[in-house]
Protein backbone atom coordinates (compact mmCIF):
# COMPACT_ATOMS: atom_id res chain seq x y z
CA UNK A 1 0.00 0.00 0.00
CA UNK A 2 1.62 3.55 -1.42
CA UNK A 3 1.91 6.14 1.08
CA UNK A 4 2.16 4.51 4.33
CA UNK A 5 3.89 6.34 7.45
CA UNK A 6 6.00 4.31 9.67
CA UNK A 7 6.86 3.90 13.41
CA UNK A 8 9.33 1.04 15.14
CA UNK A 9 8.52 -0.12 18.91
CA UNK A 10 11.20 -2.65 20.26
CA UNK A 11 8.90 -4.79 22.76
CA UNK A 12 8.72 -8.42 23.75
CA UNK A 13 6.12 -10.95 22.81
CA UNK A 14 3.99 -12.97 24.28
CA UNK A 15 1.40 -15.94 23.63
CA UNK A 16 3.82 -17.91 21.77
CA UNK A 17 1.59 -21.02 21.06
CA UNK A 18 1.28 -23.03 17.75
CA UNK A 19 2.30 -20.04 15.47
CA UNK A 20 0.30 -17.22 17.21
CA UNK A 21 2.50 -14.50 18.71
CA UNK A 22 1.08 -11.05 20.36
CA UNK A 23 2.87 -7.96 20.81
CA UNK A 24 2.52 -4.57 21.46
CA UNK A 25 3.12 -2.59 17.89
CA UNK A 26 2.20 1.02 19.38
CA UNK A 27 1.90 3.08 22.24
CA UNK A 28 -0.22 6.18 22.50
CA UNK A 29 0.37 9.54 24.94
CA UNK A 30 4.47 9.88 24.19
CA UNK A 31 6.19 12.38 21.58
CA UNK A 32 8.47 9.83 19.16
CA UNK A 33 11.73 10.76 17.48
CA UNK A 34 9.42 11.67 14.38
CA UNK A 35 8.07 14.12 16.54
CA UNK A 36 4.41 12.58 16.20
CA UNK A 37 2.11 12.42 19.41
CA UNK A 38 -0.69 9.58 19.14
CA UNK A 39 -2.89 11.53 21.63
CA UNK A 40 -5.11 8.28 22.73
CA UNK A 41 -6.00 4.92 21.84
CA UNK A 42 -9.32 5.93 20.17
CA UNK A 43 -7.02 6.97 17.20
CA UNK A 44 -6.84 3.22 16.56
CA UNK A 45 -10.31 3.09 17.91
CA UNK A 46 -12.34 2.92 14.15
CA UNK A 47 -9.84 0.17 12.47
CA UNK A 48 -9.51 -2.17 15.47
CA UNK A 49 -13.38 -2.29 15.41
CA UNK A 50 -13.90 -2.27 11.60
CA UNK A 51 -13.90 -6.24 10.38
CA UNK A 52 -13.72 -4.99 6.76
CA UNK A 53 -10.44 -3.04 8.11
CA UNK A 54 -9.06 -6.03 10.31
CA UNK A 55 -9.87 -8.71 7.32
CA UNK A 56 -7.08 -6.19 4.88
CA UNK A 57 -4.42 -6.10 7.75
CA UNK A 58 -1.28 -7.89 6.60
CA UNK A 59 1.85 -9.16 8.74
CA UNK A 60 5.14 -8.63 6.67
CA UNK A 61 8.54 -9.00 7.24
CA UNK A 62 10.81 -5.99 6.86
CA UNK A 63 7.59 -3.97 5.39
CA UNK A 64 8.36 -5.96 2.53
CA UNK A 65 4.53 -6.91 0.46
CA UNK A 66 6.23 -10.31 -1.04
CA UNK A 67 7.25 -11.26 2.42
CA UNK A 68 4.02 -11.74 4.11
CA UNK A 69 4.06 -13.91 7.43
CA UNK A 70 0.68 -13.59 8.91
CA UNK A 71 -2.68 -12.43 9.29
CA UNK A 72 -2.96 -9.83 12.33
CA UNK A 73 -5.80 -8.79 14.52
CA UNK A 74 -5.94 -5.45 16.75
CA UNK A 75 -6.53 -4.94 20.14
CA UNK A 76 -6.90 -2.29 22.29
CA UNK A 77 -5.68 -1.92 25.58
CA UNK A 78 -5.78 1.16 27.29
CA UNK A 79 -2.82 3.32 25.81
CA UNK A 80 -1.18 0.37 23.75
CA UNK A 81 -2.19 -1.18 20.67
CA UNK A 82 -1.78 -4.83 20.62
CA UNK A 83 -1.62 -7.14 17.46
CA UNK A 84 -2.07 -11.08 17.41
CA UNK A 85 -0.64 -12.49 14.27
CA UNK A 86 -1.30 -16.23 13.08
CA UNK A 87 2.06 -17.11 11.30
CA UNK A 88 2.34 -18.62 8.31
CA UNK A 89 4.49 -21.75 9.66
CA UNK A 90 3.97 -23.57 7.00
CA UNK A 91 6.07 -20.78 4.46
CA UNK A 92 9.79 -20.21 4.76
CA UNK A 93 9.46 -17.04 5.83
CA UNK A 94 6.84 -17.24 8.18
CA UNK A 95 8.64 -20.42 10.09
CA UNK A 96 11.68 -18.00 10.40
CA UNK A 97 9.70 -15.43 11.83
CA UNK A 98 8.18 -18.23 14.56
CA UNK A 99 11.91 -18.92 15.12
CA UNK A 100 13.34 -15.81 15.20
CA UNK A 101 10.19 -15.31 18.13
CA UNK A 102 10.74 -18.22 20.23
CA UNK A 103 14.37 -17.67 20.17
CA UNK A 104 14.05 -14.18 21.46
CA UNK A 105 11.23 -15.31 24.17
CA UNK A 106 13.57 -17.71 25.43
CA UNK A 107 16.08 -15.40 26.05
CA UNK A 108 14.21 -12.77 27.14
CA UNK A 109 14.73 -10.68 24.10
CA UNK A 110 12.50 -7.60 22.68
CA UNK A 111 12.13 -7.92 18.74
CA UNK A 112 12.14 -4.73 16.71
CA UNK A 113 8.01 -3.79 14.85
CA UNK A 114 7.03 -1.12 12.97
CA UNK A 115 3.40 -0.17 12.11
CA UNK A 116 2.62 0.83 8.86
CA UNK A 117 -0.33 3.92 8.87
CA UNK A 118 -2.09 6.78 7.31
CA UNK A 119 -2.64 9.56 9.74
CA UNK A 120 -6.06 10.70 8.92
CA UNK A 121 -6.81 13.28 11.77
CA UNK A 122 -4.21 15.26 13.25
CA UNK A 123 -3.32 19.32 14.42
CA UNK A 124 0.37 20.31 15.45
CA UNK A 125 1.05 21.91 18.97
CA UNK A 126 4.09 23.64 19.95
CA UNK A 127 5.34 21.18 22.37
CA UNK A 128 8.65 22.10 24.39
CA UNK A 129 9.49 24.14 21.30
CA UNK A 130 8.97 21.73 18.72
CA UNK A 131 6.07 21.17 16.15
CA UNK A 132 4.80 17.87 17.20
CA UNK A 133 1.62 16.36 15.02
CA UNK A 134 -0.69 15.55 17.51
CA UNK A 135 -2.79 12.29 16.03
CA UNK A 136 -6.30 11.26 16.43
CA UNK A 137 -7.02 9.62 14.17
CA UNK A 138 -5.37 6.62 11.89
CA UNK A 139 -5.63 3.91 9.93
CA UNK A 140 -3.29 1.08 10.30
CA UNK A 141 -2.46 -0.79 7.38
CA UNK A 142 0.29 -3.02 8.64
CA UNK A 143 2.48 -4.50 11.10
CA UNK A 144 6.12 -5.80 10.22
CA UNK A 145 8.59 -7.47 12.24
CA UNK A 146 12.14 -6.21 11.76
CA UNK A 147 14.73 -8.54 11.55
CA UNK A 148 17.14 -9.03 14.53
CA UNK A 149 21.17 -8.78 14.58
CA UNK A 150 21.25 -12.80 14.06
CA UNK A 151 19.08 -12.24 10.51
CA UNK A 152 22.01 -10.20 9.06
CA UNK A 153 24.01 -11.64 7.11
CA UNK A 154 26.73 -9.12 6.90
CA UNK A 155 28.27 -9.79 10.31
CA UNK A 156 30.80 -6.67 10.11
CA UNK A 157 28.10 -4.60 10.73
CA UNK A 158 27.15 -5.90 14.18
CA UNK A 159 29.17 -3.74 16.39
CA UNK A 160 29.27 -5.78 19.82
CA UNK A 161 31.85 -3.01 21.67
CA UNK A 162 29.68 -0.49 21.91
CA UNK A 163 27.24 -2.90 24.28
CA UNK A 164 27.09 -2.45 27.80
CA UNK A 165 27.61 -5.73 29.53
CA UNK A 166 24.29 -6.94 30.24
CA UNK A 167 23.29 -6.29 26.71
CA UNK A 168 26.02 -8.16 25.91
CA UNK A 169 25.02 -11.37 28.18
CA UNK A 170 21.24 -11.05 26.82
CA UNK A 171 22.21 -11.23 22.93
CA UNK A 172 24.73 -14.12 23.88
CA UNK A 173 21.80 -16.08 25.14
CA UNK A 174 19.73 -14.91 21.80
CA UNK A 175 22.31 -16.51 19.88
CA UNK A 176 22.30 -19.56 21.55
CA UNK A 177 18.43 -19.92 20.97
CA UNK A 178 18.94 -19.00 17.71
CA UNK A 179 21.68 -21.57 16.76
CA UNK A 180 18.78 -24.31 17.50
CA UNK A 181 16.56 -22.75 15.44
CA UNK A 182 14.88 -23.98 11.80
CA UNK A 183 17.13 -21.50 9.87
CA UNK A 184 18.63 -22.31 6.54
CA UNK A 185 22.68 -23.09 6.39
CA UNK A 186 23.37 -19.20 5.27
CA UNK A 187 21.79 -18.25 7.98
CA UNK A 188 22.98 -19.98 10.59
CA UNK A 189 26.53 -19.44 9.42
CA UNK A 190 26.24 -15.69 9.52
CA UNK A 191 24.56 -16.24 13.18
CA UNK A 192 27.33 -17.93 14.57
CA UNK A 193 29.78 -15.10 13.20
CA UNK A 194 27.94 -13.18 15.08
CA UNK A 195 27.78 -15.14 18.20
CA UNK A 196 31.51 -15.41 17.99
CA UNK A 197 31.83 -11.64 17.81
CA UNK A 198 29.92 -11.58 20.99
CA UNK A 199 31.59 -14.22 22.83
CA UNK A 200 35.10 -12.88 21.96
CA UNK A 201 33.57 -9.15 23.31
CA UNK A 202 32.45 -11.62 26.67
CA UNK A 203 36.08 -12.63 26.97
CA UNK A 204 38.24 -9.58 26.43
CA UNK A 205 36.05 -8.03 29.41
CA UNK A 206 36.63 -10.84 32.12
CA UNK A 207 37.96 -9.68 35.23
CA UNK A 208 42.15 -10.22 35.37
CA UNK A 209 44.12 -11.58 37.87
CA UNK A 210 47.94 -11.20 38.77
CA UNK A 211 48.51 -14.89 36.95
CA UNK A 212 46.80 -13.72 33.47
CA UNK A 213 49.90 -11.47 32.82
CA UNK A 214 52.64 -14.09 32.87
CA UNK A 215 50.23 -16.61 30.31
Amino acid sequence: MNGLEYKGLECKVEDLDKGTVRFTTAIAGNVDHGLDLIVSGEAWRETANSKEDQQKLKHFREHNQNRLVGFPMLSIEGNKLWATSSLMIKREDGLDTYELYKAAAAANRTIDHSLGYKAQEFTYKDIEGEQVRAITKMMVAEVTTLSAWGMNPLADEFQVKSMDLEKLIIEDKFFNQLLNAKFNDVKLEGIQKLKDKIEKELKSREPKTIFDYFK
